[in-house]
């Protein structure tokens, strides 16, 4: 399920990507990817175990109940960056693809 609409733009440093675990008794629940904008940084850095970080202050998640679900958006992240990369496969452009203004760059 897509809740409200939200454009991630990468590529300056400047968004924190946090995940997060759910627990309930001593039982992974689910898990989160937080999104927070940030001053800029290196690309890729991270930092561990921030103690004064708050889910509450993410601009986005992404929640995932089921590991497979992660697999599928790593597996199509790595597909797009195959594409960027310069493959030709299975490339949709975005001029033959109906958009919505809001999110062309």
């Amino acid at each position: 399920m897509v809740k409200g609409k939200a454009k991630l733009i990468f590529g300056t440093g400047d968004i924190m990507m946090t995940p997060v675990l759910h627990i309930e008794n001593d039982t992974p629940r689910y898990g989160m990817l937080a999104f927070k904008t940030t001053e800029p940084h290196e690309i890729g850095s991270y930092t561990r175990n921030d103690n004064g970080y708050k889910l509450s202050n993410a601009d986005t998640l992404m929640v995932f109940y089921k590991v497979e679900s992660i697999d599928a958006c790593i597996e199509r992240l790595n597909i797009l960056k195959e594409m960027m990369l310069g493959s030709t496969d299975d490339v949709m452009e975005l001029d033959v693809v109906e958009t919505e203004n809001d999110f062309i760059i």
